[in-house]
């Protein structure tokens, strides 16, 4: 359960079909990042409790957090990235595409996303100015400010 800024508790639930990292991007874009995998570990318990390891690799694929976990350690593939018209660079879209689905049991991304390896923090443009965690090599101080 989440508390929003009235008081009241919400739960956020993977939509059906919908992959992990299409949830975890969601949840983050709807309702922020804690600093911890939250919302990998909510997917898991609604979606696939036999899948243990999954927290573990998401984890080891640079998520300290719900956010890192998009941010650093997967990418949407090029097809579901928008180009600048000023600047002719792939970037990110300001709303993510819906999920191209997965079974109900599935503990893999859908056909959006690819793996990229761990990226600095610094090469990565915060989609998520939410997040309350410290990310190992950020500032200190509030998000945006060094």
């Amino acid at each position: 359960m989440v508390d929003d800024a009235s008081g009241a508790q919400h739960v956020l639930d993977p939509q059906e079909g919908e992959c992990v990292l299409c949830f975890v991007a969601r949840a983050v874009d709807e309702l922020g990042c804690d600093g911890t995998l939250r919302w990998a570990e909510r997917f898991v318990l609604v979606r696939v409790p036999p899948a243990t390891g999954v927290v573990r690799r998401l984890r080891q694929g640079a998520g300290e957090c719900d956010c890192t976990v998009v941010d650093r350690g997967h990418t949407l593939v090029r097809e579901q990235l928008v180009r600048d018209v000023h600047t002719d660079e792939l970037m990110l879209p300001e709303r993510m595409p819906p999920c191209a689905g997965v079974r109900r049991t599935s503990a893999r991304p859908c056909r959006h996303w690819r793996r990229v390896g761990v990226r600095e923090p610094s090469d990565v443009a915060s989609r998520s100015p939410r997040c309350r965690g410290r990310h190992e090599g950020e500032p200190t101080g509030p998000v945006g400010v060094p």
